[in-house]
């Protein structure tokens, strides 16, 4: 018995601070895409070459059909369309980000504590409808949505303070042991 309880605080010692990296880098991400103060560089000034290094240099990933589509609109809208595709590619890597927590929690869940885990269940759902404000506000180009949205993921923040403090306490108590 002894052996199996040990067995269950490696395993938790381990799952915490996952959890909480993973917990961190969603909840970055998603303030950090719904913050109204986002930068981007102007583009509309640029020669066609030099829009293409920018374009190669900062999303590396867009398609050729994409690159064509935007040198073939109006210069005056590269900023506007560059700026969403800036946003498209940071709005992926946050959706992805809760995505890992959510399945990281639901495969190694069993090893944190129930009102831990019931936390993590809480603040998961408020990033996420965050994260859909931010792709409609996007998809129809209302930016307002957006900083709404970083409203309501500041209502994750005392959860999440919360369960730094009770992350701590558990390491700090399987460090005493």
């Amino acid at each position: 018995m002894l052996s199996g309880a040990l067995k269950l605080q490696e395993l938790e010692f381990e799952v915490l601070p996952e959890a909480w990296k993973r917990l961190d880098l969603a909840f970055g991400l998603a303030r950090w895409i719904t913050s109204p103060l986002q930068q981007y560089p102007s583009v509309e000034d640029s020669t066609d070459v030099e829009f293409v290094e920018v374009l190669q240099r900062t999303l590396p990933d867009l398609r050729d059909s994409q690159r064509s589509n935007l040198l073939a609109a109006d210069q005056r809208d590269w900023t506007k369309r560059y700026q969403k595709l800036i946003a498209l590619k940071n709005y992926n890597r946050a959706r992805k980000a809760l995505n890992e927590l959510d399945e990281y929690i639901a495969s190694k869940g069993l090893f944190l504590p129930a009102a831990m885990k019931q936390q993590f269940r809480e603040i998961i759902p408020i990033i996420q409808r965050s994260l859909i404000s931010v792709e409609t506000s996007l998809e129809l180009d209302e930016y307002k949505m957006r900083r709404e949205a970083g409203t309501d993921l500041s209502t994750a923040e005392p959860l999440i303070e919360s369960i730094e403090k009770k992350i701590g306490e558990r390491l700090q108590s399987h460090a005493r042991k």
